[in-house]
């Protein structure tokens, strides 16, 4: 038996449209504008603590190169 999902439109109708990368937070807390507590960094991505966790340890990894899905990542 399949689970129920939400609607997808319904989910993203709080949702601003894309953002530039000058107004994208993931970017801004890359480039060092925001606050964040830095677990692990290289060449290719940054993780960081995330400031809503689920669970205890909840990270999350960054790539350094802006994506609006995983599809675009390499």
């Amino acid at each position: 038996m399949p689970f129920d999902q939400p609607d997808p439109e319904s989910r993203r109708s709080h949702l601003k449209p894309l953002q530039g990368v000058d107004e994208c937070v993931f970017c801004r807390l890359l480039a060092g504008e925001l606050e964040a507590s830095v677990v692990y960094e290289d060449r290719r991505s940054m993780t960081l603590m995330d400031i809503q966790p689920v669970t205890s340890g909840h990270l999350l990894v960054i790539p350094r190169s802006h994506s609006s899905s995983l599809e675009d990542l390499d």
